[in-house]
């Protein structure tokens, strides 16, 4: 039995066995639940805001950010906010600005330990921020860092025992004017 025919039907038009309306009455019905009333102010600008974020959202670029750190020579083992993020050259994408610990080293070579800003450029900054999501290509952003790692020379143990000597005299000076401790 096939069901009555309903006001507003396109001519045409029929119901298949399966009760399935046309697109045109399915349209119209579901519009009457997401619809504002055209008297509305109200929906009229909830409305526009929505069609202006769905073309902001479609319409955007973004930006990339990233960390490049090269070291001479190449080949330095780094690690940035206490991870290893790999051996230079390096490039490692980063989500905040700010200050960044960083870590180089290598073997025969001096460690390398450094606090390294990292500011946010111009189309970052308010209100050109904003502005930026209408370019549709992306922006990079890339911080480049290079560090230059000293041989590590060969300890000079005569040395080393002189200065430890000196210490070792001083102390007992200090320890002797104050009586509190007697030296060994």
């Amino acid at each position: 039995m096939r069901p009555p025919l309903e006001i507003g039907r396109p001519t045409g038009t029929t119901v298949n066995n399966n009760y399935e309306y046309s697109n045109i009455i399915m349209f119209r019905k579901i519009r009457k639940y997401i619809s504002f009333s055209q008297a509305s102010l109200t929906g009229r600008a909830v409305t526009f805001i929505f069609y202006l974020s769905s073309f902001i959202f479609l319409a955007t670029g973004c930006a990339e950010h990233r960390i490049l750190i090269t070291s001479e020579p190449a080949g330095a083992k780094v690690a940035l906010d206490g991870q290893d993020k790999g051996i230079t050259p390096l490039s490692v994408p980063f989500t905040f600005y700010g200050k960044r610990e960083v870590i180089v080293e290598k073997d025969g070579y001096q460690t390398y330990k450094s606090i390294i800003p990292v500011s946010a450029p111009i189309f970052q900054v308010f209100p050109f921020d904003i502005m930026m999501l209408l370019v549709p290509y992306p922006f990079v952003d890339n911080h480049s860092f290079y560090f230059i790692l000293e041989k590590q020379g060969k300890p000079d143990i005569k040395k080393s025992l002189e200065r430890m000597e000196r210490l070792k005299d001083h102390l007992e000076e200090k320890l002797k004017e104050d009586g509190t401790a007697k030296p060994r």
